[in-house]
């Protein structure tokens, strides 16, 4: 056998057994994604894009990059159309407050309810007709679970779910204390947490007077960097050196240094609060697997 022949056989069988190794690998079964820490999982949630939000920053991107000519400058407007916005925006803290406030209102409205001699589980399905905006969907869903038959603490843990806030937690542990106990305290221990849940508002509003400061800061900041942008446009004398690699190397460096003060900005102009501490359990929130055709099913 000739030499070039041993290497196209080798060349062959090479070839062959790559493409056995990648059927192989094809065939295998997929292992389970590992859950991602609770911080990435937090950070996910927080930053979650949607359709039209990707859309609108791959739009801005690739007018940059036909305006500018300036590969970097097109992948750094790509992140700033999603995250400036939201930086700036003061509607999640506004929102929770609301929240807040509608489950003041419903706790002493249900407290009240209880207070006439009402179950419990009655009280909280008859809440639902007049439960506050904010706060409407899950209790309407709390209702509709303890129509349907469903266990109240089993119930009531959804609704903290729902609610996704320490407030609810707590609330939803009263309910279900009382649930438990059935006592004629129910009543004083409902408008306490209203009470406290009153001064939290009033504390919370406070915070978002005074964090409101950097939120000005930070639009002061975007509105110079937009001015100045502009500049860079329509002076293309003054930004000729930026259409060049060096350039292009200094203006991600900028890019990158606005980027981390921004959002430094940002985690001040936040407000941290206690964590949840009313889960339900992965087992108890997804239903059972129902057994295969011929399982023999054991009785208790």
């Amino acid at each position: 056998m000739t030499p070039g022949a041993l290497i196209a056989a080798l060349a062959g069988g090479l070839i062959a057994a790559g493409i056995a190794c990648v059927a192989a690998f094809a065939a295998r079964p997929a292992p389970a994604p590992a859950a991602p820490p609770s911080r990435w999982r937090t950070m996910v949630a927080r930053w979650r894009i949607t359709p039209r939000a990707a859309v609108a920053a791959a739009g801005a991107g690739l007018a940059v990059l036909l305006i500018t000519g300036w590969p970097v400058a097109g992948i750094a407007a790509v992140p700033a159309v999603i995250a400036v916005p939201r930086i700036l925006s003061r509607r999640p803290a506004r929102a929770r407050i609301a929240r807040l406030e509608a489950l003041e209102s419903w706790t002493r409205r249900l407290a009240d309810v209880l207070a006439a001699s009402r179950g419990l589980e009655d009280a909280l399905t008859h809440s639902a007709a007049n439960a506050p905006a904010p706060i409407a969907g899950p209790v309407t869903a709390l209702a509709a679970d303890l129509r349907s038959r469903t266990g109240t603490e089993e119930a009531l843990r959804a609704f903290a779910d729902a609610i996704d806030d320490p407030v609810g937690d707590l609330i939803a542990t009263a309910l279900m204390l009382a649930a438990d106990r059935r006592g004629p305290g129910v009543h004083a221990v409902l408008t306490e947490l209203a009470a406290d849940v009153a001064k939290d508002v009033g504390g919370r509003r406070e915070v978002e007077a005074e964090r409101a400061s950097y939120r000005t800061a930070l639009a002061w900041i975007v509105a110079f960097l937009l001015s100045y942008t502009a500049y860079l446009v329509l002076r293309r004398s003054y930004s000729a050196p930026f259409g060049t690699p060096a350039g292009q190397a200094v203006l991600a460096t900028v890019a990158g240094c606005y980027a981390g003060a921004l959002y430094c900005l940002h985690r001040l102009s936040l407000t941290a609060g206690p964590q949840r501490f009313l889960r339900r359990s992965p087992a108890a929130a997804a239903p059972a697997p129902a057994p295969e055709p011929g399982t023999p099913v054991r009785q208790p």
